[in-house]
């Protein structure tokens, strides 16, 4: 069994990609990269950690339909990686930062492994894991979660065993991280300790984009009071669990 990371970038270059690679690659076996036309040095970053990005010309961007981008980003993942059955796949954003909250990051893979194998076990296709949402910092060196809302609630299955003939959710927003056998199968609860630090809502300054981005659609993924709630006042607490290295700009 291998463990493969699939990852998504776009102008990544002046946000968290350097720290994610850093922090994400010891982790993983094998880490398959999608750019979505960055005009930034994003695609430089990552090949200089040795990984091979694919850039494609012929598919929408994810702004245009994140669907439609993420299914073929994960069509590209089967050709390059060319994974098999036994393998498991860890989807995940150049925003976000595996941790394991029983320990430092040297127990990660480890516990990846334990997930798996539990999931294996009980016939599950995939492993839920929570996604703490960081609003910025308190002081310098303290993450705020926000907890308000949906905003403690949001967990998704981004570990998952490998199947071929996999199908997406075609939403043009929302889609989720995801092949539908996953998100529509049995997934298990039993994540070990591990969570997935998001920190796309880090920065204030794009909160008002974001917003008005998914307001604009019709047809998405996303809860509509979640939504609107991306501007308004947050309940924050301190983050306690494990901090990777990143820079917050």
């Amino acid at each position: 069994m291998a463990i493969f990371g699939s990852l998504v970038i776009k102008n990544e270059a002046d946000r968290y990609l350097e720290a994610c690679l850093i922090h994400m690659r010891p982790f993983l076996d094998e880490l398959f990269v999608w750019d979505d036309q960055s005009d930034d040095d994003s695609v430089e970053i990552a090949s200089q950690h040795g990984l091979v990005v694919v850039r494609p010309d012929d598919v929408p961007s994810w702004i245009e339909h994140e669907g439609k981008y993420r299914f073929a980003a994960w069509k590209q993942f089967e050709r390059t990686i060319d994974p098999d059955e036994s393998d498991w796949v860890l989807s995940f954003d150049a925003d976000e930062f595996l941790v394991c909250m029983e320990d430092d990051f040297s127990d990660v893979r480890r516990k990846l492994e334990e997930a798996t194998a539990y999931a294996d076990q009980h016939g599950k296709v995939g492993v839920v894991l929570p996604f703490p949402e960081i609003f910025g910092t308190k002081h310098r060196d303290t993450l705020m979660v926000r907890t308000d809302g949906l905003w403690d609630t949001i967990r998704g299955p981004r570990l998952f065993r490998y199947q071929s003939n996999a199908e997406w959710n075609l939403k043009p927003m929302g889609c989720g991280s995801e092949p539908t056998y996953v998100s529509k199968g049995t997934v298990s609860t039993q994540n070990l300790g591990l969570t997935m630090l998001h920190l796309g809502y880090a920065d204030p300054s794009g909160h008002a984009e974001r917003h008005a981005r998914y307001s604009e659609l019709f047809d998405h993924g996303h809860n509509n009071k979640h939504i609107q709630s991306i501007i308004t006042q947050p309940t924050l607490v301190p983050w306690d669990g494990p901090t990777p290295t990143w820079r917050l700009d």
